[in-house]
Formats: C-alpha cells, structure tokens, sequence
C-alpha cells in the first residue's frame, strides 16, 4: 500500500468520525427536538379543539415558551354549574311612630364557573402537559320565583302602598345577598373546580402519549 493510499484511508477515518461525532452529538439531538416540538404543536392543536368542542373556548396553549394556539373566548363567562336555591330573609323598615315589615321567600338558580377574560395557559412539553387556570366564582343568582310569607308592623296600615312596594324590594334585594351567600357556602364552587378538572383530564388524556404526567392547577 502506497503511502498516498495510507494517507487517503487516514483523511477518510478522520472524515468519518468528525460526520459521526457531529451527527450523533448536534445533528440527531436536533432532528429529535424538532420531532419533539412538532408532536407538541400537534397535541397543543388537538387540545385547543377539544376545548372548543367540549366548552366554547381555546385556553392559550405553549409548547417551549412559544404560543401555538391564542386564546380564543365568543363569550365572556364559562358556566359549569348550576344549583337552585330557597332562601327566606325577613326586613322592615320603621317612619316615626309606624313600621312596615315583611318575610319574603325567593326561589333562585346559582350558576358558577369561569371569567374567560382571566388567563387560561397550558403547556405542552415532551414530559406531558400542565395547565393554569383561575379560581371558579359565583357568575349569578337568578331569580326564578318569589313569595310575601308575612307582612306585619306598627300601625302598617298608614304606610303607603308605594312605600311597602320599596320594603319589599329592599327585602328581595337583601334575599339574592342572602342567596348569594348560601351559594359560596353549599359548595358549589368545589362542584365547578372538580368539573373543570374532571374534563380536562379527560381532554389531556385523549391527546397526551404521556398521560400521567398530567398537572393542573387553580390560582387565587
């Protein structure tokens, strides 16, 4: 073997292993973050449209700090549930020597659940995916009937008919504050956190080759 061939096999090892070293330690590295990445703004389009499916909205959703899918909410409140409630409240008010008192019953629908004009974010990496998302609240209290139980007072009789129309408004007033109340206290919001968490789960775990690495997470 001739020393220009010994010389020409030598630049070939050495040209093979520079290919081998710069394949293996930068190359493959980048072709598999790039895979991994696309997978991402796969699975992140995917959520997006579960979303939108399952509540009228897309979340804003990252995949390596970069937005794939903007938030997208029509609608400004996101409803997850509904309770009714019964709530009696008694007021009265006094004029010099009169009084004019009533004892009210109002019957209400509470709704709770999300003000989309607050940040939902997921993100979604090669690890799995969390998610952001705020605290429930109470959205309304609407009332769908009403009753006068009672009317009493001093000398009632000389207030106006106008006068104990404004006491019963105040009282009704006083009832959906009450109701209000009864709702933030029945557990209501529990009951649209679990539902929010429930189908979001189920949504991550539709879309997500990792389904257990799952994260999510209500801030005040």
């Amino acid at each position: 073997m001739t020393f220009t061939t010994r010389l020409s096999l030598l630049f070939l090892a050495i040209a093979l292993a520079a290919f081998s070293v710069y394949y293996f330690l930068f190359k493959l590295p980048i072709e598999r973050s790039e895979r991994a990445f696309e997978k991402s703004k796969e699975a992140a389009r995917k959520i997006a449209s579960e979303f939108q499916q399952a509540f009228g909205f897309s979340p804003e959703i990252l995949a390596r700090d970069c937005v794939i899918v903007g938030a997208a909410t029509p609608i400004l409140e996101l409803a997850t549930v509904s309770k009714p409630l019964t709530v009696e409240t008694s007021y009265g008010e006094k004029d010099a020597m009169t009084s004019y008192s009533v004892v009210v019953r109002g019957e209400y629908v509470v709704k709770a659940g999300y003000d989309l004009r607050k940040k939902f974010r997921i993100e979604v990496a090669e690890g799995g995916i969390s998610a952001e998302f705020p605290e429930p609240q109470i959205l309304s209290a609407e009332l769908t009937n009403y009753e006068i139980l009672g009317e009493g007072g001093t000398l009632s009789v000389f207030w106006k008919k106008t006068s104990k129309q404004a006491v019963q408004e105040a009282a009704l007033k006083r009832n959906k504050e009450r109701a209000l109340q009864a709702a933030d206290s029945s557990g209501i919001l529990n009951d649209a956190r679990e539902k929010l968490l429930l189908q979001t789960r189920s949504i991550f775990e539709r879309v997500s080759e990792s389904p257990k690495n799952l994260s999510i997470r209500f801030r005040g």
